[in-house]
């Protein structure tokens, strides 16, 4: 590999690194929040919610499994866009009288509010480091089920949390620099050797980068 080669490549990678940063920085503006439902089941198949942000027309539909089947109790985990959450929507899971719902958990790294088969709230707040339980107020989020037997949750407050500018900027740029060494070190010379020989090198080279993020994610 002569060098002008090379530099082109690092150029490639660092236009890959820049737009991972601005990605970065968009998506993380707002904290992660999750949504459990906990059900048990007699029919299998993909089934959805409805997500509104604060801006009527920032909707999102998300899609999951149902795996399922048997009657017995499943928790399905489903990960909510960051995003300000006005209201979250649960159509019916599968044909009236074949589901159960027992629990449902909405939940941030602020608080959790969950609600049960009768739709009774509980919430989880983190104060200070100190995690309390208490009985939803006035102020929590709502639950109801609607004349289609449509699960809303409504009136969601502490889902609005952004994060610091600084923090979001800190973020961006350690993608970027962790993405452009990646990068550059898979496509740095490999030395006079045969093609079938470099990739080789290369593919040894991005195994030990797999293990190495493995590693660090554990």
């Amino acid at each position: 590999m002569n060098l002008a080669v090379f530099k082109s490549k690092c150029l490639l990678c660092l236009l890959l690194s820049l737009v991972v940063a601005i990605f970065v920085f968009i998506y993380s503006k707002y904290e992660s929040a999750t949504l459990v439902i906990q059900t048990k089941t007699l029919e299998r198949g993909k089934r959805n919610i409805i997500v509104v942000g604060n801006d009527n027309n920032d909707i999102s539909k998300i899609f999951f499994e149902i795996g399922n089947n048997d009657g017995t109790e499943s928790i399905y985990p489903i990960e909510l866009p960051r995003i300000r959450l006005q209201s979250v929507t649960i159509p019916p899971l599968a044909s009236l009288g074949k589901y159960e719902i027992s629990r449902i958990t909405l939940a941030n790294d602020s608080v959790s509010y969950s609600w049960d088969q009768e739709m009774l709230c509980s919430q989880q707040i983190l104060k200070n480091g100190i995690i309390s339980n208490e009985k939803c107020s006035n102020d929590s989020a709502v639950a109801s089920i609607d004349q289609n037997f449509n699960i809303n949750i409504s009136s969601i407050p502490h889902f609005d949390t952004e994060y610091r500018f600084w923090f979001r900027v800190a973020a961006a740029v350690t993608a970027a620099l962790a993405l452009f060494l990646c990068c550059t070190y898979l496509v740095r010379p490999t030395g006079e050797i045969l093609l079938s020989c470099q990739t080789v090198v290369v593919a040894a080279r991005a195994s030990w980068l797999f293990v190495i993020i493995l590693f660090l994610l554990q």
